[in-house]
């Protein structure tokens, strides 16, 4: 169930950081590429930080872990919005929600994470 949750909230956190801090299609069909396509690592690259954030919860530096897994996603995704009439403050912002998302989810999962607690064996 953890996993799901974590899964779910990566998926709305992506929607709702897409649509504020990624490239319009527009903007790379007017320099004749496929803008569509172009788009997509925006979506996929910030899908993996759910599977990457899950094994480090239960470490104690959670946090460093986290936003070390945010600035390496993020800087492709910072690089990438580098695009002609897009504001200067796409590329910062996306890292920026990339390392905001990184440390969310991995404070949902550390929130959720519950050790099992062995049987006292006799």
């Amino acid at each position: 169930m953890r996993i799901a949750i974590i899964l779910v909230a990566d998926a709305v956190l992506t929607i709702v950081a897409c649509g504020l801090f990624g490239p319009g299609a527009a903007k790379w069909t007017a320099l004749g590429m496929v803008g569509w396509r172009l788009r997509a690592p925006f979506y996929l690259l910030r899908l993996y930080l759910a599977p990457a954030v899950l094994p480090i919860a239960q470490k104690s530096s959670w946090l460093w872990w986290s936003l070390l897994i945010g600035v390496a996603l993020g800087i492709p995704l910072a690089s990438m919005s580098v695009v002609p009439h897009c504001p200067r403050f796409e590329p910062v912002g996306n890292l920026l929600t990339v390392l905001v998302q990184s440390v969310a989810l991995a404070w949902i999962a550390r929130r959720l994470y519950k050790p099992k607690i062995a049987a006292a064996s006799d």
